[in-house]
C-alpha cells in the first residue's frame, strides 16, 4: 500500500501526474488512508455523493492546489454526474481545471506538490456507467 503512495507521488510522464485510484473494502476508513501519505505531504478529505454539488468538488481541489495538498476524493453513492468526470479527465490528461465563470474561462494547473486520489469500494464504482472511468488513472490498488 505504501508503494502505491510513493508510485502516485513519484509518477509523472513529459511533467504530467496521475491520477490515483483506490479500491477500499466497505470497512475501511479513508482516514486510515491518510496516514500512508509519503512524510512531509499534507492531505484533506473530500466526500462526494449525490448532496454534494459539482461545484464543492472543483471548490475542494482548488483549495487543494492552492494550499498545495493532496486530495482524496470519496465516492461514496456512484454518483459522478458528467461535470465531475470531464473536470478528472482532464485533470487525468492535461492536470488542469478548466473553469467557465462570468463569460470567462480559467484554466488552473495542478501544481506539482498536489496529487488527487479517488477512493471508493467496489460496489460504488460499479455504479459508475461510464465505460472510460477506469483509463482515468495511473495507478490503481484493490484493498480487498
Amino acid at each position: 500500500m505504501v508503494a502505491f503512495f510513493e508510485a502516485i507521488d513519484k509518477a509523472s510522464h513529459q511533467g504530467l501526474y496521475d491520477l490515483g485510484l483506490i479500491v477500499k473494502t466497505p470497512k475501511l476508513k479513508i482516514s486510515d488512508l491518510i496516514k500512508l501519505i509519503p512524510k512531509g505531504k499534507k492531505a484533506e478529505i473530500f466526500r462526494f455523493n449525490i448532496k454534494e454539488t459539482v461545484d464543492e468538488l472543483i471548490k475542494f481541489i482548488i483549495k487543494a492546489f492552492k494550499e498545495k495538498k493532496w486530495g482524496l476524493i470519496e465516492l461514496e453513492d456512484g454518483f459522478l454526474p458528467s461535470r465531475a468526470y470531464n473536470q478528472l479527465r482532464l485533470l487525468s490528461i492535461n492536470n488542469r481545471l478548466q473553469i467557465f465563470e462570468q463569460e470567462k474561462e480559467m484554466n488552473l494547473k495542478q501544481p506539482e506538490e498536489c496529487r488527487l486520489i479517488i477512493v471508493g469500494d467496489e460496489e460504488v464504482l460499479s455504479q459508475i456507467k461510464i465505460p472510460t472511468f477506469l483509463r482515468l488513472f495511473g495507478p490503481i490498488i484493490n484493498l480487498k
